[in-house]
């Protein structure tokens, strides 16, 4: 699916005003957020089957490799590999929430220091 969208939004220039709400939020305020609406579904959706096919693909392609060679049951090497994954995307997701947490208290640190300019 993922392939398939990518491919028609690249390929096809007439059909891109369907398929860039898979690309991009839809309903941009001018003042850098973007409101809730209908076709937040199709974002949400194509995110969703992003993140599915990437799990697939790092459990099955290193997780279930590296336990092959260590792990007999099949049933001990899934389970691995699931705690594996949890524990990259744990890893990952914590990470980057502290980078951003640390650059928006230094952005808002630096908005409150500076003096004012009106008289």
């Amino acid at each position: 699916m993922i392939l398939a969208v990518a491919s028609v939004h690249s390929l096809i220039p007439p059909v891109r005003q369907y398929t860039q709400s898979f690309y991009k939020l839809p309903y941009p305020n001018g003042e850098g957020e973007c409101l809730q609406g209908v076709d937040d579904v199709q974002f949400v959706l194509g995110w969703l089957v992003l993140m599915t096919a990437l799990r697939a693909t790092i459990i099955e392609s290193i997780y279930l490799l590296v336990t092959r060679f260590r792990i007999v049951s099949s049933k001990a090497r899934m389970r691995f590999a699931e705690q594996g994954f949890l524990l990259l995307y744990s890893g990952t997701s914590f990470s980057v929430g502290m980078v951003k947490s640390s650059n928006a208290s230094r952005a808002y640190i630096l908005l409150i220091s500076q003096p004012s300019t009106s008289s």
